[in-house]
């Protein structure tokens, strides 16, 4: 997704390229693969047993992405704003797969909790800087319009 979107930011004139589509599919035959498999192997359990908030967040994905292909194949691109607004905005919660992934590396998990916590200090380091900066406009501010004011 990342790298169709830098593509066709940098070729705005181009159509979408082929390999992107396949590409698309590829992924979108995977991930309906893996979640009949799932819903095949657990059957009633896929939504009662424990991590069920991520298999229904898995199966909406799915859902997301087969939905955008087939907008893809049935909206003219150029023409409606509405459904070339609609296909981002599916493009972006696919994205969001990233982060379940994420979630499962004990070092990601470390890290966000430490941006957390140190949420709070970061936000009066921030007050002190903009202070500084608050301090040193007006500071300048009162140079100049005394140099101004003596004729220099």
């Amino acid at each position: 997704v990342g790298i169709q979107t830098n593509y066709m930011a940098v070729n705005p004139a181009e159509s979408e390229r082929m390999v992107f589509k396949v590409t698309d599919w590829i992924f979108l035959a995977f991930f309906i693969l893996e979640a009949a498999l799932r819903l095949l192997v657990y059957r009633g359990r896929f939504f009662r047993m424990s991590g069920w908030g991520w298999n229904v967040f898995d199966l909406f994905l799915v859902i997301i992405q087969f939905t955008e292909e087939v907008l893809v194949l049935t909206t003219v691109r150029g023409n409606d704003l509405w459904s070339t607004l609609l296909l981002r905005m599916v493009r972006v919660l696919r994205t969001i797969k990233l982060f379940r992934v994420m979630g499962h590396v004990d070092e990601f998990r470390l890290l966000v909790a430490c941006i957390l916590h140190s949420f709070k200090s970061f936000l009066w380091a921030l007050a002190l800087l903009l202070l500084l900066n608050f301090c040193m406009a007006t500071y300048l501010v009162q140079i100049i319009s005394s140099s101004r004011q003596s004729g220099d």
